[in-house]
């Protein structure tokens, strides 16, 4: 949500980590905007999710601590 709204007003308000449903917020979009929650729509964002994800592990804690975590795990796989 973080990505594709980021000027959501109610979700600057209350945080984007701290809203207790964050994707009730998909549906309050404008019309033209708005996404169905499906794979294949997700897919088709990729890109802008992948663009978007630096800005967003900088401002949010928990997307940061998700990364290291990833990071980290992924390091300590075994090599093919």
């Amino acid at each position: 949500m973080a990505v594709c709204f980021p000027s959501d007003s109610e979700m600057i308000g209350k945080g984007w980590e701290c809203h207790p449903k964050p994707a009730t917020r998909l549906g309050q979009q404008p019309q033209k905007k708005r996404f169905s929650k499906t794979r294949a729509e997700y897919e088709k964002r990729q890109a802008q999710f992948q663009a978007g994800w630096p800005d967003i592990a900088a401002r949010l804690s928990e997307a940061a601590r998700f990364q290291d975590d990833f990071t980290t795990a992924v390091q300590a796989l075994p090599a093919p």
